[in-house]
This record gives C-alpha cells, structure tokens and sequence, in this order.
C-alpha cells in the first residue's frame, strides 16, 4: 500500500468495503479485491484494524483502542496508526461509514 495522509475528521465511522474476499494464507490474512485483482496482506496493525472498523468505531476510538492494545510510545502509535488507515482509506478498504458522531 502507499502511503497516503488521514485527513479524515476524528469523529469519522469507518467501515470496511464488501467488495474485496478476505483469506487466510499460510498463517497470513490476505484481502483479495476480484474488482481489481490486487491483494492486501494484512500486518497485526492493518488486521487489527480491519477487525476493529468492523465494529463501527470511530477514528478516534479506533487510535485509542489501538494505542491501549501496542507497545509502543504513544506518538508513534497514533502516527502509525493514522498512517495505516490512510493507506487503507486511499486504497478503499476502509470506507466512510456515516456523518461524523456529535461532540
């Protein structure tokens, strides 16, 4: 995946797409896109993320619950973080799910 800035608002819902096949390959997940034919592994951090966005977390919620489960200073979680879901949101595996949640 390229890298791509977030620039999404914190409060944002995402979601993944249906559109791409979710696989287990020896011991790795893969998403296969039949749409384009390209296939994503996924790492802990872009796994963890696909599963927590399936929850209907926020962005933010998603960096929080994300920071609390990493082991790594809490900057460089969120960077890391927010870098993930860019690349993720600019491939179009994560999808905007609603209207910001209210304040």
């Amino acid at each position: 995946m390229n890298p791509a800035p977030l620039t999404v608002d914190p409060r944002t819902r995402l979601t993944p797409t249906t559109r791409v096949i979710e696989q287990k390959v020896a011991g790795s997940r893969v998403l296969l896109d039949p749409d384009n034919g390209r296939h994503y592994a996924l790492d802990e951090l872009s796994g963890r993320i696909w599963d927590l966005s399936a929850r209907g977390l926020s962005v933010a919620e998603l960096v929080a619950a994300l920071e609390d489960e990493l082991e790594a200073e809490p900057e460089t979680e969120e960077r890391d973080v927010r870098r993930v879901l860019g690349e993720m949101m600019a491939e179009k595996l994560l999808l905007v799910a609603e209207a910001p949640v209210p304040s």
